[in-house]
């Protein structure tokens, strides 16, 4: 054997061994990662959740579909049309005209959609392929449909109050929140982010009608409705939930991977590893109450701000870079974002509601939050951009115009509220998002 042959032979013989060595460490770590999710009871593969059908009858997602069918195309609501609407009355004749159509056309909707409300499952017909999810789209259907249901249940809500029905407008509102935790019911992520867009529109409208509602005749009703805006835990299992969905794809794909491979396959196993590490800091961060802690669980820089790392992470070692499957949840801040704002919005309601029935029993507005508890509210919620326990902003300003408010920076911030009427969410980022509590802007309806 000639001199090169013999190098060649040792480099070879080499190169095995540090292949085997690579490939032991990589499976054990592999391996470690696996065994801390069956630790905790967590599934592996996509295939190990139950995804069993839901009876007809006790599916709510069977009666949304057959409400969304029946949905008229030509009496369209105002907020699922091309025109645009002061968020707040008073509403003009076009408005009212218009939302009056859609409700008398949509009688057969509303109706599926309330016989909903009385089923907690919801199974809207979401299947892998048989050969798994690696290059196939999940299959999520009827979303935009039930984005337009919701339009119509809002409105709904509205225009029961315009005619003075303040028992059916509540109702209404329950049917848009209960449509909502419907929504995302096995619906990973996108299903996950158009729930929080229905549920922003039942807080919206929650907001204005705080704000001129039959609260006494209604007492009930509308302490249920506060707690059901305070009572966060069935959000928290949701982004729960839908993170799980989304890592079982992730895994499945790189498993799939991983057995189409040979020579690379202890770099995609450090990858695979590397991807459950990424998955649980993001469950972890899911689970947060505030903002900044989701935020430092990411080891995101404490700032309201979108940022796409590069991929592959230019972070991960060397010997595991060629596979980075978690760049869908590192990005996700934006998505953790909007989960805190609504959740902020979701407590300003819960509170608005509280501060006018306050009012309709002592006729006056509290000195503070404080007053509220515990006949009205438990606890103050927390303002979710604080990283420390600090309570929901109030001001009485100029005396008799009440508002509530939160700062989207985390710190207090010295502003006066805007001379308009103002609801919902403020995207101008780093702000103080105020609330009105009352209609100071007309004179309150007389019942």
């Amino acid at each position: 054997m000639s001199k090169r042959a013999k190098v060649g032979f040792i480099f070879a013989i080499a190169l095995s061994i540090a292949w085997l060595a690579w490939f032991y460490i990589a499976r054990e770590r592999l391996q470690a990662k696996l065994d801390g999710l069956t630790s905790r009871h967590e599934p592996v593969h996509f295939s190990d959740l139950d995804f069993s059908p839901i009876p007809d009858k006790e599916n709510a997602a069977f009666y949304y579909q057959s409400a969304i069918a029946a949905v008229s195309t030509t009496a369209i609501s105002p907020s699922a049309s091309n025109f645009t609407f002061p968020n707040h009355p008073p509403y003009s004749a076009a408005w009212q005209q218009m939302v009056d159509q859609a409700v008398a056309a949509d009688q057969q909707s509303l109706s599926l959609a309330r016989r909903a409300q009385n089923l907690d499952r919801a199974d809207w017909g979401t299947r892998l392929p048989p050969s798994g999810a690696f290059l196939f789209p999940v299959p999520l259907h009827s979303l935009n449909d039930a984005r337009n249901l919701a339009n119509l249940l809002s409105d709904g809500a509205r225009q029961s109050h315009s005619h003075g029905d303040d028992v059916e407008a509540l109702q209404r509102i329950f049917d848009v929140l209960h449509l909502a935790d419907a929504v995302q019911q096995r619906g990973f992520l996108v299903g996950r982010l158009v729930a929080i867009g229905i549920q922003a529109l039942a807080i919206d409208s929650i907001q204005i009608l705080a704000t001129d509602i039959q609260l006494l005749p209604n007492r009930p009703a509308v302490t249920k409705l506060i707690r059901q805006l305070l009572d966060e835990k069935k959000a928290r299992d949701a982004r729960s939930e839908m993170a799980r969905y989304e890592y079982l794809l992730v895994l499945d794909d790189a498993f799939m991977l991983a057995d189409h491979s040979t020579v690379l396959r202890p770099m995609i196993d450090l990858g695979i590893a590397r991807t459950i590490e990424n998955i649980t800091q993001f469950q972890n961060a899911c689970l947060q109450t505030n903002w900044p802690a989701a935020q430092a669980i990411l080891g995101q820089p404490p700032i309201i701000a979108f940022t796409v790392p590069a991929l592959p992470d230019p972070n991960a070692p060397r010997s595991s870079r060629f596979v980075d499957l978690t760049f869908g949840f590192r990005s996700d801040d934006r998505y953790l974002l909007t989960e805190f704002r609504v959740s902020a919005l979701a407590r300003i309601a819960g509170v608005s509601l509280a501060v006018n029935l306050y009012h309709a029993d002592h006729h006056r507005w509290p000195v503070n939050l404080q007053s509220l508890v515990p006949i009205y509210l438990q606890a103050v919620p927390d303002d979710p951009f604080y990283a420390t326990p600090h309570p929901i902003g109030y001001m009485l300003f100029d005396g008799s115009r009440p508002l509530l408010f939160c700062d989207t920076s985390g710190t207090p911030l010295a502003s006066s509220p805007p001379a308009t009427p103002i609801f919902g969410w403020n995207n101008n980022t780093g702000t103080r998002q105020w609330c009105d509590v009352t209609n100071w802007w007309q004179k309150p309806t007389p019942h």
